[in-house]
């Protein structure tokens, strides 16, 4: 119920004056003239003296009689006004008047307070069955009112409330589900990178083992190049490529070691064989130079099918240049030249050079 409803469920009309309802801030509650509802009362605060009474005053220019009374339910004061021409005349009436409605007053009030009363319990009731609902978690319903008054304002905070939780939990749902994704790729990075450890080390294992074969005289093993690491497969492309160069030159030192082994060695000795025949018919200074760089000749071919064949060097001993130098002389024909060794050195060779 509101003012101008009991204003004029309440208020009587009458000829002689008019009856007015204001709060103790001097602002018009009720009155038969609803233009004037919560606006200022011309009336002045200080001429109501007490709690009842009547006083003498001029209101909108004329000398009016006030009779006024508050009410104990209520810091309202209802007031009758009657121009003073006719108040005498009228003071029963107005008494009278005058306590009928104060209990329309009493009543108005009383509705008031109970329409007030029902709706702010239901609004409570509301309030806290929606705060129940937040608690629980159901952030989906939003949370509406007509009213515009105070409660009106809480039930948007509560609106309010209701958004930002909401907003809150989908932002922590999403930031948990990032740290769950992030967890999960970092666990598959982890177990990619140890499987990827694993695949390294059988790898690096499988290439020392053809790299020892390869070493202990197998020169057809090859690595196999991974291709799960570029590193990995770069050295097998590199090694195998050495191991084909190496291979290449071992088989053409084979073909060389055969050649001297057999090509060569056949017709030395036969040479061999006929310097010694000629040795034994005929009585000649050249026969023994001759066989001594024969058998020269034969040795150099030994040396040079084991370094072909081996690859290696048996343990070298000191040369003296000097003597070397004498003794290779003394294998070829100088005629008439002589050789002098002014100076001399030491050098390291196979015993047999």
């Amino acid at each position: 119920m509101d003012l101008v409803e009991a204003s004029d469920r309440h208020l009587h009309h009458t000829d002689d004056g008019t009856f007015v309802v204001r709060n103790d801030a001097g602002t018009v509650v009720m009155s038969q003239d609803e233009s004037r509802i919560l606006t200022a009362d011309e009336l002045a605060t200080e001429t109501l003296t007490g709690a009842r009474g009547h006083a003498a005053t001029t209101l909108d220019g004329r000398p009016t009689e006030v009779g006024y009374a508050a009410l104990d339910a209520r810091p309202w004061t209802v007031t009758s006004r009657v121009p003073a021409a006719t108040a005498y005349a009228l003071r029963g009436d107005i008494l009278a008047g005058l306590g009928s409605i104060l209990a329309a007053v009493l009543v108005g009030a009383g509705l008031i307070a109970v329409t007030l009363g029902r709706d702010t319990t239901r609004s409570v009731r509301t309030l806290a069955e929606r705060a129940r609902r937040l608690t629980a978690g159901e952030l989906d319903d939003p949370v509406r009112t007509d009213r515009e008054d105070e409660f009106g304002h809480l039930f948007s905070a509560f609106e309010a409330m209701r958004q930002s939780l909401r907003a809150r939990i989908r932002e922590a749902e999403t930031a948990r589900e990032a740290a769950e994704d992030a967890r999960r790729e970092a666990l598959e990075a982890k177990a990619e990178s140890e499987a990827f450890s694993r695949h390294l080390e059988r790898t690096a294992a499988a290439y020392g083992d053809v790299m020892a074969s390869c070493a202990s005289g197998d020169l057809a093993s090859r690595l196999d190049p991974d291709d799960r690491s570029e590193a990995m497969r770069t050295v097998a492309v590199s090694f195998n490529a050495m191991m084909d160069d190496v291979q290449e030159r071992n088989e053409q030192l084979a073909t060389i070691s055969h050649v001297l082994s057999h090509d060569l060695r056949n017709p030395l000795n036969v040479a061999t064989g006929r310097a010694n025949l000629l040795a034994e018919d005929v009585d000649s200074p050249h026969v023994g130079p001759l066989c001594d760089a024969l058998d020269r000749i034969d040795t150099i071919i030994d040396d040079a099918v084991v370094l072909a064949l081996h690859s290696n060097v048996e343990e070298t001993i000191p040369v003296d240049l000097r003597a070397r130098a004498t003794s290779a002389w003394a294998l070829v024909e100088t005629e008439a030249a002589t050789l002098t060794v002014t100076e001399t050195t030491t050098f390291d060779a196979t015993a047999t050079s």
